[in-house]
């Protein structure tokens, strides 16, 4: 149990640090489960012309 509140407690601190560092395009290992919103935004970039 107090592992489990030392990691809440960690994750609470560096979160908002390492969020402000990622690119709003780092979306694989963002919370809530957007790696699924990855492929539309590389859909996007592709017909935008640009490569990957």
């Amino acid at each position: 149990m107090k592992d489990r509140i030392v990691q809440t407690a960690v994750k609470l601190v560096i979160e908002p640090i390492f969020e402000r560092n990622f690119t709003t395009t780092a979306m694989g290992f963002r919370p809530d489960g957007v790696a699924k919103c990855t492929g539309e935004v590389d859909r996007l970039l592709l017909d935008a012309g640009m490569s990957m």
